[in-house]
């Protein structure tokens, strides 16, 4: 049955989708990231001086949420890097390959059993993907882009759902620690963002080449994107719907995270109307 919580969630994944892409166009190293890390512990400094976070959900053990930092620290570089070279329209078709993964790893880590009409359409989606990279060589095909960047992306899927799976076995854990009660979104979400941010500082080197930025102009680049976010000097006229649109993909992602991740906190299986609806709303 559907809840509130599923349309919230697939409403608030509606716009994050062009938001999305302009933000890979002008950014494809995820500075945001530090903005995410001021807003998420501003709301839980708020949240904990409310009473509605506690110092025993501060006191969890901290390696899984190091573990998600990054995960989705190589997600997010996997991701902006191919999705700048690859076609609008493939990166819908390359998303598919989330719910295949995310059922994959759910059966392995957490135990879940799905019906047999769940799995086969997980298989036709799959199926869908593989004959959707292997064919086409025309203009803006995913052959003509090259196929290690369809790879790639489709790698950044994988993290991205190990990442969901590592998230729900944080929820589970957290239930014992706090007997029977839940940990605040927040937490997750801050030290998560947090660690994130840490792990694209280390890895910088790598992920400067693998964006095709030479490391020794990365500085320069990262003042021209603080500029080009601010929609300031030469890069005024470069960066259309700045600062509204980055802003804007960061207020509507950080809903979508926050209320899957209350979707993620009930099971998967809670939450596979979701996907379900997410699933047709790129084939459309």
């Amino acid at each position: 049955m559907r809840t509130v919580g599923d349309d919230l969630d697939v409403e608030l994944w509606f716009p994050t989708r062009p938001a999305q892409r302009f933000s890979l166009w002008i950014y494809p190293f995820p500075c945001a990231s530090k903005v995410y890390v001021i807003v998420y512990f501003s709301i839980l400094y708020l949240r904990y001086q409310a009473g509605k976070v506690t110092d025993e959900m501060l006191s969890l053990p901290k390696s899984p949420l190091i573990a998600i930092g990054l995960l989705e620290a190589l997600a997010a570089a996997s991701g902006m890097a191919a999705g700048a070279i690859l076609s609008g329209a493939a990166i819908p078709v390359l998303s598919q390959s989330f719910l295949v993964w995310q059922l994959v790893l759910s059966y392995i880590f957490l135990g879940r059993r799905y019906r047999f009409n769940q799995l086969f359409g997980c298989f036709l989606v799959a199926v869908g993907v593989i004959i959707t990279v292997a064919s086409g060589s025309g203009t803006g095909s995913l052959m003509e882009a090259g196929i290690f960047w369809s790879i790639l992306m489709i790698i950044s899927f994988l993290l991205q759902a190990a990442d969901t799976v590592l998230k729900e076995t944080i929820f589970l854990d957290a239930a014992q620690r706090l007997k029977g009660g839940t940990v605040d979104l927040f937490v997750i979400n801050s030290y998560g963002s947090a660690y994130q941010a840490a792990f694209i500082c280390i890895l910088l080197p790598f992920l400067s080449n693998l964006w095709g930025i030479p490391f020794g102009q990365l500085l320069n680049y990262l003042k021209d994107g603080a500029a080009c976010f601010l929609n300031v000097g030469a890069m005024s006229n470069r960066c259309n719907g700045a600062p509204l649109l980055p802003v804007l993909f960061v207020i509507v992602n950080m809903g979508f995270v926050a209320s899957a991740q209350d979707l993620f906190s009930c099971g998967i299986l809670s939450c596979f109307h979701t996907f379900r609806y997410w699933l047709a709303s790129n084939v459309v």
